[in-house]
């Protein structure tokens, strides 16, 4: 997909741009959203270490955060490398900062949670995304789901007891 190979390309040349790489997360978001969304091109084109970068470098761009997570999110939910997108890449520790950064945004929280909600399906990964505060991070997501009262708040009132559930399991 040549789209992705270009918002990629302008995520690396406007990297100290915020409203730039913003934009860049939000389409990057949709486009992963996508059924017709080309994961190699994803693997392939260094994208995922973009928005990873991009939230790295801006914590305090919220709407970054958000749509980086929903990329990430997405990413996840068709299928991406879980392994390769916790270890190498340390995607968790960056989404988990993100959810500690801005707990009341209920699309960040619900992306979040659906990340952990993934990754803690893998026994493999238990051990880290309890370092990552992840049991701390879905506690926190669903007792904000009371103030918000739409599809995603159900989406966390849904996922973090599972999540909590897998993760304190011996």
């Amino acid at each position: 997909d040549q789209r992705l190979s270009v918002i990629t390309g302008a995520m690396i040349e406007w990297a100290e741009n915020p409203d730039v790489i913003s934009a860049a997360c939000a389409v990057v978001m949709n486009a992963l959203a996508s059924e017709e969304a080309d994961y190699e091109t994803v693997e392939t084109t260094g994208l995922v270490v973009s928005v990873l970068k991009a939230m790295r470098k801006h914590p305090n761009s919220e709407y970054l955060q958000r749509c980086g997570c929903g990329a990430l999110c997405n990413l996840l939910l068709r299928g991406s490398s879980k392994d390769n997108f916790v270890t190498k890449l340390d995607g968790l520790t960056t989404i988990a900062a993100a959810m500690k950064m801005y707990p009341g945004n209920v699309r960040l929280q619900m992306s979040g949670c659906i990340v952990i909600s993934i990754l803690s399906k893998l026994p493999e990964l238990k051990d880290h995304l309890i370092e990552a505060g992840c049991v701390e991070l879905a506690v926190a997501a669903f007792r904000l789901r009371k103030n918000a009262q739409n599809n995603h708040a159900k989406v966390i009132k849904d996922l973090a007891p599972k999540i909590t559930s897998c993760l304190m399991k011996a």
